[in-house]
């Protein structure tokens, strides 16, 4: 039987939410023409992964890669309404936590060592030659389109797990609780501190170095 339960550890949850200020950032001022103002949020957002990737692989229970990524078996009962309640990302969620996070990977790298031919460029666009910048700022532009409509779906699917199911999926990241059938397994402070020192210190030598 589910009960109300601790699913979502502190470092997750401002990772969620500082995420998608930090890509709404981009979204906005690339659209307005505040260039300098994207870079920074698009190296924010590059922070941000780093330490989403590590925390994935030593982080909180619920936040490890290898407990959530569904099996074909998982995905398929869950549609079918027979998966019953997770402690985290259901699997059809973790299917779009993944797609999210790859899509935002392409959209930093790609945007690091692309040239705009006229003002800026990336801060690794010197490693790559200029054909690879010209392709880099094209993929770059793309992939935007499909963050657009990772979006929607998540926006959607937080819609739908509310009205169609009784869920709400948003207080959950907000408070860290939720009905689930196990306790998240949280890691030290020290860990998330030391992961989100090094993620920063990678990004700011990538621009500064």
């Amino acid at each position: 039987m589910s009960q109300n339960r601790r699913i979502w550890d502190f470092p997750t949850r401002l990772f969620h939410w500082s995420l998608a200020a930090a890509v709404t950032t981009s979204l906005v001022s690339v659209n307005v023409n505040a260039m300098e103002t994207h870079i920074v949020s698009g190296g924010v957002v590059g922070g941000l992964l780093l330490f989403r990737i590590m925390w994935g692989l030593w982080g909180a229970s619920t936040a490890q890669f290898h407990r959530f990524v569904p099996t074909p078996g998982r995905l398929i009962k869950h549609l079918l309404g027979q998966g019953g309640n997770y402690a985290g990302h259901s699997p059809l969620g973790a299917l779009s936590v993944i797609a999210m996070l790859l899509a935002l990977a392409v959209q930093v790298i790609s945007g690091m060592v692309s040239d705009d031919d006229i003002y800026l460029e990336g801060p690794l666009r010197s490693e790559v030659s200029s054909a690879t910048a010209r392709f880099a700022g094209s993929v770059h532009a793309w992939t935007s389109e499909i963050i657009l409509v990772l979006i929607a779906l998540h926006l959607c699917a937080i819609l739908f797990y509310r009205l169609v199911r009784g869920k709400g999926l948003t207080w959950p990241m907000i408070t860290g609780h939720g009905k689930a059938g196990d306790d998240m397994r949280p890691r030290p402070l020290w860990l998330s501190l030391a992961t989100m020192a090094i993620a920063a210190a990678i990004i700011v030598y990538i621009y500064y170095r």
